[in-house]
């Protein structure tokens, strides 16, 4: 775990998160949905295999399976299913938005979630250094409290006491060291799985 952490956070950081790089694909998907609805418009001549076989066969000119049936279909389709074709565009285009505030939403949970694992670990730091600071003050006045049950100034009660304070004070840190730990985990997996 580094020692300290860099105030900002590089948007390339936060694209490793799994959920930006789902929004992110699901954004390309539907671009490329626009774009074979903007497609659709255009007439499309398609070429199959049976055009030599019917070439010579007027009787199956205008048969489902002809070249003339086949080419007249795929210049006339986008005229005559205009309607559906603007339905469907203008749904493709409804969903790239939808797509597009989906990707917003999760780029700015991600962003959240890193700035408060930011603050939580400076947190949980400053309050580390605190409870460590408190501990060697507690020590130290074990030291003195022994020193006073020596020289018969202070009971042994109140070196029991004094050593207490010192226990609890200890856990306390330990705990405090334990949730600054857990809280790089949370910014751990909240940049996606490390920063650099």
């Amino acid at each position: 775990m580094p020692e300290r952490l860099r105030v900002g956070v590089p948007s390339s950081a936060l694209l490793r998160r799994p959920d930006v790089r789902q929004a992110e694909l699901e954004l390309q998907a539907a671009r490329a949905d626009v774009d074979a609805a903007r497609a659709a418009f255009l007439p499309a001549l398609t070429l199959t295999p049976y055009a030599g076989f019917n070439s010579y066969r007027a009787g199956v000119l205008f048969d489902p399976s002809s070249l003339a049936y086949g080419a007249l279909a795929g210049l006339t389709g986008p005229l005559l299913n205009r309607a559906q074709f603007k339905a469907d565009y203008r749904q493709a285009v409804a969903g790239s938005y939808e797509t597009y505030y989906r990707y917003q939403q999760a780029l700015q949970t991600g962003f959240r979630e890193v700035v408060t694992g930011l603050r939580g670990l400076e947190n949980y730091r400053a309050a580390a250094a605190a409870r460590q600071q408190e501990v060697n003050l507690l020590s130290r006045a074990v030291a003195t409290s022994n020193e006073l049950y020596v020289a018969g100034y202070a009971t042994y009660l109140e070196v029991i006491t004094a050593q207490r304070s010192v226990l609890e004070a200890e856990l306390s840190l330990a705990e405090t060291r334990h949730n600054q730990l857990l809280q790089s985990v949370n910014l751990y997996r909240a940049l996606g799985g490390g920063w650099q």
